[in-house]
């Protein structure tokens, strides 16, 4: 994956994820350079946080604005 070429993205992304202290190399700016307009979102949690029903709300609130 690290040496991967990523196509570039004519629109609007957002990426919704979970802090990673432990790997500062996760860095979801990163993809910044890939999209017309990018926007992350880090929320407190576990990655299957994001998929929790419990969570559903929280996570995709994010994409109206």
């Amino acid at each position: 994956m690290r040496g991967a070429e990523q196509a570039f993205f004519g629109g609007d992304v957002l990426l919704v994820g979970v802090p990673h202290e432990d790997q500062p190399y996760l860095d979801a700016a990163g993809w910044s350079a890939h999209a017309s307009s990018f926007r992350s979102v880090l929320l407190e949690g576990t990655h299957p946080d994001l998929v929790n029903p419990a969570r559903l709300a929280e996570v995709t609130g994010h994409f109206a604005g």
